[in-house]
């Protein structure tokens, strides 16, 4: 996890010179600076170049968000921005009302950006409220080093089809991945009042680059199936992970699903569709809609969308159409604990083969666990179950004794079954979940000869009992610097 260095409310207050003095004495292990709400904006012209200048040279991330930087002219932004060193490479410059900048200004201000910044966030700008030439301006003039670039919450419904076209054809293409999450007023008009044709026009001129692609919350619901699919169609072939999560998608028939993801792109391989009030969706429609879901999708997110309001049968129904490629399914957040075990069993029974990894963190479903047979209802290719920590701790000591002596019905082996608790930093993040995960690991008999049990927590590692997994390459943990908060660094202030 990275280090951080924090800051306090009232570090504003400090002098150029001051701030300086503190991040001469800064520990060498901090990568992270946290400037966010400092006022900076404030700050003279010679100050605030003064006090980029002096950051650290081992710090890698800086965030400069909501700090009122449109008080700055657009001369004394471009001198702030030069000053800031060459090893940032992520810059974080939201909420900062940038579109006060009018004319070029705010493309002289990009501009000024450190070339080597590959992770550049621009979200809540209103940049959405700049002319159209203006925006077009703005992003040609963003560094070709970057490579995620963040435009969530920018008001961008603002613009017509053809405006946001020119718009995004104008992104570099050095830009791998995009979000345009949430980009709606206060009045709740979202990007979602463009028809499907100008939806479609703006998507085409995303760059053939981009292969990561937040479009969540933005109601695409309010879309028919054909408009919907005019515009996915339209998304870039380049396109292999894309978020639709948010939309109220089950808003529309089951037909219309099927219809609108027939037309995503072809090489989808990660596809998130939590959140949509999927359960308005009768067993039949689910299905209809899955077996449209793009075959070379292998990661797939079906969390929040309460399927446990579906019976045995319906569940059953929908996964058996889940594409035949998916290894990861997540289906946190379903309420899937009010099901009674023959329904887990008949449902988790239809799952394609090919699923071996399995989600069901918050979903209650700890008491399926009181007796040894009853991790039946997971199908023999299974791997690994997820369960939260909360949900872990909720068990009795029989649950877990249980587990613990468990013989592994999964893979027919008379062994016990290991339970380990590893180091994950980072996974949780990998996983894009924020819950800490419990993970019930099934390593193949075949070739272990064992039941391994794997409890993730944070950064916590202690083998309680058997053989540790990461030997079995079940999961390999990509080291990484541990993190230490600003704020616990010892009287330090500013």
């Amino acid at each position: 996890m990275q280090q951080q260095l924090g800051t306090q409310n009232d570090r504003y207050q400090k002098r150029g010179a001051e701030l300086v003095q503190i991040f001469t004495v800064r520990p060498t292990s901090v990568t992270s600076l946290d400037l966010s709400f400092k006022q900076l904006g404030r700050k003279t012209r010679t100050k605030l170049a003064q006090i980029f200048a002096a950051i650290p040279a081992n710090v890698t991330s800086l965030n400069l968000s909501s700090n009122d930087l449109y008080r700055k002219t657009e001369a004394e932004l471009i001198q702030a921005f030069t000053a800031i060193p060459a090893n940032v490479t992520s810059l974080n410059l939201s909420r900062n009302s940038l579109d006060e900048k009018k004319g070029v200004k705010v493309a002289q201000v990009f501009a000024a950006i450190p070339p080597s910044v590959s992770s550049l966030d621009l979200s809540n700008n209103h940049l959405g409220l700049q002319t159209e030439t203006e925006l077009t301006q703005a992003f040609a003039a963003i560094p070709r080093s970057v490579t995620s670039l963040d435009l969530s919450r920018n008001d961008l419904d603002r613009k017509t089809g053809a405006e946001l076209a020119k718009a995004f054809a104008a992104i570099p293409t050095s830009v791998t991945s995009l979000n345009l999450s949430r980009n709606h007023l206060v009045s709740n008009e979202f990007l979602s009042i463009h028809p499907g044709a100008e939806l479609a026009q703006a998507f085409a001129a995303i760059p053939a680059s981009v292969t990561s692609l937040d479009l969540s919350h933005n109601r695409l619901g309010d879309k028919t199936g054909a408009e919907l699919a005019q515009a996915f169609a339209a998304i870039p072939r380049s396109v292999t992970s894309l978020n639709l999560s948010s939309n109220d998608l089950g808003s529309k028939t089951g037909a219309e699903l099927a219809q609108a993801f027939a037309a995503l792109p072809p090489n989808l391989t990660s596809l998130n569709l939590s959140n949509n009030n999927l359960s308005q969706k009768t067993g039949a429609e689910l299905a209809q809609t899955f077996a449209a879901i793009p075959t070379g999708v292998t990661s797939l997110d079906l969390s929040g969308n309460y399927l446990g309001s579906k019976t045995g049968a319906e569940l059953a129904q929908a996964f058996a159409a889940i594409p035949p490629n998916v290894t990861s399914l997540h289906l946190n957040y379903n309420y899937l604990g009010g099901k009674t075990e023959a329904e887990l069993a008949q449902a988790f029974a239809a799952l394609p083969p090919s699923v071996t990894s399995l989600n069901l963190s918050d979903n209650f479903v700890p008491n399926f666990f009181r007796k040894s047979n009853q991790l039946n209802i997971f199908p023999p290719s299974m791997q690994t179950v997820y369960l939260s920590e909360k949900e872990y701790k909720a068990m009795t000591t029989d649950q877990h004794a249980s587990l613990d002596n468990n013989n592994g019905p999964l893979n027919n082996s008379s062994a016990p079954m290991n339970i380990s608790t590893q180091v994950l930093g980072g996974f949780i993040a990998a996983l894009g979940i924020t819950a800490i995960a419990i993970a019930f690991t099934v390593l193949n008999a075949a070739t272990l000869g064992t039941v391994g049990l794997v409890v993730a927590g944070l950064g916590v590692a202690s083998v309680l009992a058997g053989v540790g997994l990461f030997a079995t390459s079940t999961y390999k943990n990509t080291p990484t610097t541990p993190n230490e908060a600003l704020g616990d660094f010892a009287n330090f202030d500013y």
